[in-house]
């Protein structure tokens, strides 16, 4: 089960509202190898049936993602204070987790359509813990670009303040998954893990 804090890690406000850095935030938060994107590698249903360790690094990294983007979605909404309701219409449609945030409702829902549901049954498709491993630090790597880019261009101190902190939590989660790739590397009977089996219908685990 997931613990919600209402006080955020991190946070900073804006010096001034900013429709154009509203913009670019909501491309490292939902784009390709965004927040979003990135944190869906961690937190589908599959989790469950990883092994010891593994798994405790990818729930960890995986909440840590859910932290970072619910701060992202505070600075988009204190960017689009005053903006035209179209164009706050417009950013709440694409981005469900900055309408969660604005609206005061469960960030958890909004991200489900992204991550899946957290707490599912597992499937029965066997897993290979390396290239979940591989993949997750690749996206860590792509997304880290993506955050370096957006907070060079930004003059907001604030916003690119905010940004340092994503860049130094990415890098970690970056260093993490490769970490787990070099023992994993080294343990290949750890690779391999597989889910409770499905019932005939496909719609769940089997009974236990």
């Amino acid at each position: 089960m997931l613990n919600h804090r209402r006080d955020l890690q991190f946070t900073c406000r804006p010096a001034r509202p900013d429709l154009k850095s509203a913009g670019r935030l909501g491309r490292v938060l939902g784009v390709q190898y965004s927040e979003i994107d990135v944190a869906a590698h961690y937190l589908s249903g599959w989790t469950g049936a990883v092994p010891g360790h593994y798994r405790d690094t990818l729930v960890h990294v995986g909440v840590d993602q859910v932290a970072m983007i619910e701060m992202l979605a505070t600075m988009i909404a204190r960017l689009l204070d005053d903006a035209p309701a179209e164009r706050v219409d417009r950013v709440l449609r694409t981005h469900p987790t900055v309408a969660a945030v604005m609206g005061g409702t469960d960030l958890e829902r909004a991200l489900e359509p992204a991550c899946g549901p957290w707490r599912r049954e597992n499937t029965s498709d066997r897993q290979n813990l390396l290239a979940d491993f591989l993949a997750n630090a690749r996206a860590e790597r792509d997304h880290l670009a993506l955050v370096h880019e957006f907070r060079d261009r930004s003059d907001d101190p604030d916003v690119r303040l905010l940004l340092s902190y994503v860049v130094a939590r990415t890098d970690t989660h970056r260093r993490e998954c490769a970490e787990a790739v070099a023992a994993l590397t080294e343990e290949p009977e750890e690779r391999v893990y597989a889910g409770k089996p499905r019932r005939a219908d496909g719609t769940g685990a089997a009974d236990e």
